[in-house]
Formats: C-alpha cells, structure tokens, sequence
C-alpha cells in the first residue's frame, strides 16, 4: 500500500455516531489519539470491509488493525450503554475513565433515575386503568374548590407516623420530577371529585406558614377521638353537642395544629 492511499471505508452511523474514513497514511497518529482522547464519542469510528469480511491484507500497517480492535470495543461499549438509555455525557465520563471509581455512582444516579421513570410509568398505567374502567367523564367544576391544605409540623417523619396512626391516612407521592420526589396524603384520585392533598411543611421550606384549624368526619367519635390521643395527640376541646352542628371534639397533634373531629 502506497503512503497516503486511503483505505477503502465503511460509512455507516453506529450508536449514534457518525463513522468517517481516515488515511492510512495517518493511522500511526490517529491510533495514539484515539486511546488518549478523553472524548471517545468525538473520535472516527471506522471499519474497512477488507479486514472485517476478507482476509487480512498484510500491506495494512499493524497499528490500523489495532485502531480498529480500540475502536470496535468503545463502539461496543457505547453500544451497551446507550441500550440502558444513560446520557451521552456520562458515557464520555465512563469511556474516559472505564476502570474508574465514578463508575459505579454513574450507574447507581443513573439507576436511580430509572426507579423515577418506572414509577411515574406505573402511575400512568394505574390511571389509563381508571380512565377504562370510569371512562373519561369528569365531574363539572365552577369556580374553585379547595384541593390541598399544607400542615407546618416539627418533625415531618413524627408527623407521617402521628396521622397514619391516629387517622389512618395514606401516605403517598404525590409529585415526581427527574431528580426527586415529593410526598404527602392523598385522598381520592386526581380529577375525582373527591380529590385531596395534604401536605407537610418542615420549618425550613419557604411557603411554610402558621399553625393550622381544620376538621374531619368520623364514623364514630369516641373511637376516632381515643385514637388520635393514643397516637400523640391532646385533647382540647371534650365531646359536646353545640347546636345546629354535629357532636364533635378537638384535638391537636403533636406540632399544635387543631383537629376538630365530627360526627358522621
């Protein structure tokens, strides 16, 4: 082979990447390159028909043969990759340094990315169940109505575990983003008309507001009321019959905020 002939190329797109001829002249260079460069996704991956489905042609320089077995295993390792959907940024992390200790927290951040996807997938599948079973009527609505009430409390987890004990409310996400998740309880389904959020706010988020009054219904007041003591909570206001109203008590949980209880 004459010095600055080009070998015969293979143009294709593998994975992705546009794959280019490059002179054999050069290859001694381009080789070097190609396993120093810390952006393997930038580089010329080429294959020549020759080599792949003939016989080797011993007139080819050594060290093309070698560029192209360098080339072929970033190719394949690209190839693994970009099948698990990781970002091609953190692929050029990962080719840059494949022995590396990064690699193992890129795989876990990215696999944790995909517990994000595959839950948010399962809540759309949960709600394509409801929209086949109920259809897609929903209620008529005028004006507003009220969706959401956000608790300041001390301790969020104390807080989670007074009201799934003392109430039995179920605590759940309610909003998933790419980087995380936000939770709170969950009455109903979204777009039901009996569709309630409520949230719990620690002393450091930024919206947080004062001490909260609000009421719940109960099937029977005395076991409701024995309960939310049991779980932490004081009583304020004993059992009584005010008129006009059904028999009701209060409580507050164990952050101060009012709970006024009643009488289904």
């Amino acid at each position: 082979m004459e010095a600055g002939r080009e070998v015969e190329p293979l143009h294709q797109t593998f994975v992705g990447v546009n794959v280019h001829p490059f002179s054999a002249a050069s290859a001694s260079v381009d080789c070097t390159t190609y396993q120093r460069d810390p952006d393997p996704l930038s580089l010329m991956v080429w294959v020549n028909r020759r080599v792949e489905h003939e016989e080797v042609d011993a007139t080819v320089p050594r060290d093309v043969h070698e560029a192209h077995e360098v080339l072929a295993c970033d190719a394949r390792v690209i190839q693994a990759l970009r099948r698990i959907d990781l970002p091609i940024e953190e692929i050029r992390e990962v080719l840059g340094d494949p022995e590396g200790p990064g690699l193992k927290t890129i795989l876990r951040r990215h696999r944790d990315r995909l517990y994000v996807q595959q839950d948010r997938v399962s809540d759309a599948v949960a709600q394509v169940d409801r929209f086949i079973e109920k259809g897609l009527t929903m209620s008529a609505t005028t004006n507003a109505r009220p969706v959401q009430l956000k608790l300041a409390v001390d301790d969020v987890d104390a807080a989670v575990t007074f009201y799934q004990q003392a109430f039995g409310f179920h605590y759940d996400v309610t909003r998933r983003t790419a980087e995380e998740e936000f939770s709170g309880f969950v009455f109903g389904n979204y777009g039901d008309p009996d569709f309630f959020l409520v949230h719990l706010h620690c002393p450091n988020d930024y919206d947080r507001g004062g001490l909260s009054n609000f009421g719940l219904l109960v099937e029977d007041l005395d076991v409701a009321l024995s309960r939310a003591v049991s779980a932490g909570a004081k009583q304020v206001v004993p059992i009584q019959d005010p008129e006009g109203m059904p028999q009701c008590c209060a409580v507050r949980d164990p952050s101060g905020n009012w709970i006024w209880l009643y009488q289904n």
